[in-house]
């Protein structure tokens, strides 16, 4: 087998192995929590115009946040005639929220500064930023020997078929006469490879893997309609 088929094997082994986020649903609410002081427990249409969350809900009226067990926290809208409910689930999802509404004033002329302060890579449907922490509190569990087989395979897989298709090992019990430069040469060759196509899927199996866990996190996040 060819060393790139090799890695793209592997690759998709660690990229299945992805954590799955059924998890996020199945965690008990609490109370009713006052995020901050400017919206207290709940969020009429006026503040969350003036705060710039949740605009993409059409027919907005309310919404509260429901503290639960763990990290995060649940969010209830009023929408029309519906009850919208989405879950966050990134450990510093309540401080995030609090920050951004508390300091909105000074956050909102300058958003790239606050990202980078909360490592926020992307953002759910309703707007609601996803860390570099939750996506990588949920990629593959086990993932650094994962990453490392996906090394170990690559390397194993590009030697294996360099072997196969005829490329040299110096050798060691030649004639003193015998002029191996050529054999190291490919050798060398071959190391190179070996190292390059290893690093390549680790690297490789790692941002597919970082990138289900993101996706799965937006999916998990979805808003639901509930029955009043």
């Amino acid at each position: 087998m060819r060393p790139v088929a090799y890695l793209v094997v592997i690759v998709l082994f660690v990229a299945n192995c992805a954590y799955n986020l059924r998890h996020y649903h199945a965690i008990e609410r609490k109370d009713v929590i006052i995020v901050s002081e400017h919206i207290g427990e709940v969020m009429d249409a006026r503040e969350r115009t003036q705060f710039g969350l949740f605009l993409g809900v059409e027919n907005f009226e309310s919404a509260r946040f429901y503290e639960i067990e763990g990290e995060g926290y649940d969010v209830e809208i009023l929408a029309g005639y519906q009850r919208v409910v989405a879950y966050n689930r990134d450990p510093d999802a309540l401080l995030i929220l609090r920050d951004y509404i508390e300091h909105y004033e000074v956050i909102k002329d300058s958003m790239p500064a606050f990202e980078e302060k909360w490592g926020i890579v992307d953002y759910d449907d309703l707007g609601q930023p996803i860390t570099r922490k939750e996506v990588g509190m949920n990629m593959a569990p086990k993932r650094g020997w994962r990453a490392w087989l996906a090394l170990g395979g690559g390397t194993a897989g590009c030697l294996g078929s360099c072997l196969i298709f005829g490329v040299p090992i110096p050798r060691v019990d030649a004639p003193t006469n015998y002029d191996n430069s050529e054999d190291v040469e490919k050798s060398l060759i071959v190391l190179g490879a070996t190292t390059f196509g290893g690093v390549s899927g680790w690297f490789i199996g790692s941002e597919l893997d970082r990138r289900r866990a993101l996706k799965m996190i937006k999916e998990a996040r979805k808003p639901r309609v509930v029955e009043f």
